[in-house]
């Protein structure tokens, strides 16, 4: 399919277009999706250009509107876990009855909904942002959720085949058009974190839309979570050889730049005992979208609607583990980031909000400890 053909298919409109994908993505091999991406998700155009994101709305929504088709993936919402992220200065509760852990905190909606009045609990106004735990049995007792999350809620019927199709097959594209734009502004001569703010703030819509999408609940949150933990995914995306063609030579561009920004991030040097710990090794080794995606917020300064999106997807068991050990691996690299901030007073809240969110979970906690040792990273931070 040629540049010329995707632009006969956008001719049909967003929802005739749409319609056409869907029953493409529903035979199990689509030969249209990609060429039509190249042309919507062209690095050569502003990222928060509002047609685009338009379109990736009609485009996921497969011939429905995007209204209706998020009604409908909602619909099979599981429940399981709350997962809402909030920002600091937000109120939240902490009820030591009820939690395992003692970051354990709750937002304002399930603690009115569970049944705590006679529990040991205090109100607290957030000082680095937080995430609700309600629903999450590896941090809270069963008993202390709320009647919208874990056993208690009703379970849905069983989701159609093709519903997602088309959410599976965009979402890596999806992802990787925003690791580009990171890409594309780390290596200047000047970059400084003025640089750092505005290239997050001119992604600030497309970012909206990811969340958006994750919002849809399991569904969603599960095809997004599988682009970003999948090894084979990302070397398909972004590793030579790259075609001969305007977008290969793009991503040769874009490899270029990022392995620039690599060798500009490097590890502190430890002690001669710790050298051989992978979390200490000089240079970050990738093998998944969310491993780079982690890389550049570590590298612009933990932007808080970055933080929010990765946080928001921690209901997945998967890929918080994924994305916990990820962070582990790139933690050596927080001092760099702190010297060089403009704010580290805010910084540090936000590595917080991350940290105490990935940390509260203590098997996760101990396994990063004994296979990646995270206290010995922790002492070489401190020396």
């Amino acid at each position: 399919m040629s540049n010329s053909t995707a632009q006969v298919l956008m001719k049909k409109g967003k929802r005739g277009a749409a319609a056409y994908i869907h029953a493409d993505c529903e035979n199990g091999s689509p030969q249209h999706l990609g060429p039509l991406l190249d042309v919507l998700l062209n690095p050569s155009k502003a990222i928060d250009e509002w047609e685009t994101i338009d379109w990736c709305r009609w485009l996921l929504a497969g011939g429905r509107t995007p209204d209706e088709f998020a009604t409908i993936v909602r619909s099979y919402d599981k429940h399981d876990k709350c997962g809402l992220v909030w920002i600091p200065r937000v109120v939240a509760y902490r009820c030591r009855t009820c939690g395992i852990s003692p970051c354990m905190s709750i937002c304002r909606e399930c603690f009115h909904r569970g049944d705590h009045s006679t529990h040991d609990f205090n109100m607290f106004l957030s000082q680095a942002g937080g995430a609700c735990d309600c629903g999450d049995k590896s941090v809270m007792k069963e008993d202390g959720f709320c009647s919208n999350h874990g056993n208690k809620c009703p379970r849905p019927g069983d989701v159609p085949a093709a519903l997602m199709c088309v959410a599976e097959a965009m979402m890596p594209r999806l992802i990787l058009r925003l690791l580009q734009h990171f890409r594309e502004n780390s290596c200047g001569t000047q970059t400084t974190s003025d640089t750092y703010r505005i290239t997050v703030q001119e992604c600030e819509g497309y970012v909206k839309m990811l969340m958006e999408f994750n919002n849809m609940g399991d569904l969603m949150r599960s095809a997004m979570t599988k682009a970003l933990i999948n090894p084979q995914m990302y070397r398909n995306l972004v590793e030579p050889p790259f075609p001969d063609t305007e977008y290969g030579c793009y991503m040769a561009e874009s490899n270029k730049m990022y392995e620039k920004a690599l060798e500009m991030f490097p590890a502190p040097e430890p002690p001669d005992e710790y050298r051989h710990l992978p979390a200490l090794a000089p240079r970050l080794q990738h093998n998944t979208l969310l491993d780079e995606f982690i890389f550049w917020t570590f590298k612009y300064e933990f932007p808080q609607n970055v933080v929010c999106f990765l946080l928001n997807m921690l209901p997945d068991q998967d890929y918080k583990e994924h994305l916990t050990r990820t962070f582990v691996m790139h933690y050596a690299r927080i001092p760099l980031v702190l010297e060089d901030a403009a704010d580290p007073d805010t910084l540090s809240n936000r590595v917080v909000h991350m940290s105490v969110q990935l940390f509260s979970n203590e098997a996760l906690a101990l396994r990063c400890v004994q296979q990646l040792h995270l206290l010995h990273v922790m002492i070489v931070l401190e020396e």
